[in-house]
């Protein structure tokens, strides 16, 4: 008898850990779901408050250039103007902008003949900067190919750090005569760097692109170990790259969800007690009367009982899952809603060429997952032009070399912005891969046919045909429906892979029907 009395407590010791153990699993599986969904949100809210902080730094640094580009002027509209003339309009210029400008000066071929103000910066002048090891090369640089160039932070000459803006000035022939350049207090430059960042409830790490992730001017590394979101803040002047938190790190949003995990252990270990002692005590009282039936009928009770709140937890996972999944498509909306805002010329392209897309992978009989990657990965497929310049982007008439060349930037910068979200492999392939071209010519890897996923060939297509078909900053007059198809015929097996063509331009030639 004290055996079987003993086999009994274990199978009740079993079924109550089990209850508790599988009450406990919900509870982390809720809080895992959770943390995600707070995580994503976080994400999402930080990436916005990132732009408006990037739009802030950016209109910083444009009020000093407007100052260098009206003493440029300035001086290309008289022959000689005398040092008095210049310092007089240079004293009205930078009190009128509130700047953080420490100098301006004039050089005659590579030498310092002016500088304003002269006060606390004599030593300069008749200096050579080509022979100075930390000058050298941006003013060598902008002699050489007639271009501005923004270098800094930088040791100055007349002592502490600045970030200095230089353009070239040319004669009326267009030969090379000198440079303007600007020298920005490095100090103030930051500090307002650091009231902006705090301002937007950020915490910001600054490198030049060309030095990423070795040499931070801004910040603090250890940002680098806490996830950040990673955007380029790109212009004419500046290529910088920045890694971004919340103020006070990711971690202090989830405070809530270690107590709820805390809490949840805690009443996992009560249920399991008073599941145990329940069940111990009318075991103990089966016993005691020897009602076989009643044990039967208790453990099938057991059994439904346990069946039922399997059951109870399964609907709630999967109504939490279905949670979780709305909010990540929130944080995909809100990326696709600041493209948007940035380029209005292509407001709702992203939304057409996914209708595009999925109404193909339809005809091409793929399956419901599919279609949802196809989905996802056409409506991020241009976020990555979040990070060209507005001047770029919206620009009327033709781009030179070097403007198209940081347009075939996007898809590398749209897959670092996506890389460290949950996304399919394909989704971010697709970001990757849609301007490849089934003839290695594309960009920016020059993939060729098959190496190219099917999905990145099917958002290539549906990519172009909207931008034939919709009006540009550089086009006013979108080609027919009729010229685009002709246009993409003419690309078949060059630029698009033709089985993906035929069943687009059957879909196209439907609709002109």
């Amino acid at each position: 008898m004290k055996v079987r009395n003993l086999k009994n407590r274990l199978i009740i010791f079993l079924i109550s850990a089990s209850i508790a153990l599988g009450l406990f699993l919900l509870v982390l599986k809720y809080i895992e779901i959770e943390k995600d969904r707070l995580y994503e949100a976080e994400r999402s809210t930080t990436a916005e408050r990132y732009v408006r902080f990037q739009s802030a730094v950016e209109s910083l640094i444009s009020d000093n250039i407007t100052i260098l580009n009206g003493y440029t002027a300035f001086l290309s509209m008289e022959e000689k103007p005398s040092q008095e003339s210049a310092v007089n309009y240079l004293e009205n210029l930078v009190d009128e902008n509130n700047s953080y400008i420490k100098n301006i000066s004039t050089l005659e071929d590579t030498t310092i003949s002016f500088i304003y103000p002269l006060d606390g910066n004599q030593s300069a002048i008749g200096l050579n900067l080509s022979e100075l090891e930390s000058q050298r090369d941006p003013v060598l640089k902008v002699k050489q190919s007639l271009k501005p160039v923004f270098q800094g932070p930088v040791e100055l000459v007349q002592g502490g750090s600045g970030f200095v803006a230089r353009v070239p000035t040319l004669s009326k022939s267009g030969d090379y005569q000198g440079q303007i350049s600007l020298v920005v207090s490095g100090d103030s430059f930051l500090q307002e760097i650091d009231r902006l960042s705090k301002l937007h409830g950020l915490e910001v790490l600054f490198f030049k692109t060309s030095e990423y992730p070795k040499a931070p001017f801004y910040g603090d590394a250890s940002i680098l170990d806490k996830r950040p979101l990673n955007f380029f803040m790109i212009n004419d002047y500046i290529s910088w790259k920045v890694a971004v938190i919340p103020f006070g790190g990711w971690s202090e949003k989830y405070s809530t969800i270690d107590m709820s995990l805390k809490l949840g252990l805690l009443f996992s270990l009560i249920v399991f007690f008073l599941t145990f002692f329940s069940i111990d005590f009318f075991d103990q009282s089966r016993v005691k009367l020897k009602e076989k039936n009643f044990e039967i009928t208790y453990q099938r009770d057991e059994i439904e009982a346990l069946y039922e709140q399997a059951y109870s937890m399964n609907q709630e996972l999967e109504s939490l899952i279905s949670r979780n999944k709305k909010n990540f498509f929130d944080t995909v909306s809100s990326l696709v809603h600041a493209l948007d805002a940035k380029d209005p010329y292509t407001g709702g392209h992203s939304q057409r060429v996914k209708e595009y897309s999925v109404k193909t992978a339809e005809r091409m009989g793929l399956d419901e997952g599919s279609k949802e990657i196809l989905s996802f990965g056409s409506i991020l497929h241009d976020v990555g032009k979040i990070g060209i310049p507005d001047s770029i982007l919206n620009k009327e008439g033709s781009l030179t070399d070097e403007e198209y060349d940081m347009i075939k930037n996007h898809p590398k910068i749209g897959f670092n912005i996506i890389e460290s979200l949950e996304l399919d492999h394909e989704t971010k392939r697709i970001i990757h891969e849609h301007h490849e071209r089934v003839d290695g010519s594309g960009y920016p890897n020059k993939l060729l046919g098959d190496d190219i996923h099917l999905f990145s060939k099917i958002v290539c297509v549906a990519d172009a045909f909207d931008a034939m078909t919709s009006k540009r900053s550089y086009r006013e007059t979108p080609m027919s429906q009729s010229e685009a198809i002709a246009e993409l015929e003419r690309n078949r097996g060059t630029q698009f892979d033709s089985q993906v063509l035929d069943v687009f331009v059957d879909i196209l030639r439907e609709e002109l029907k």
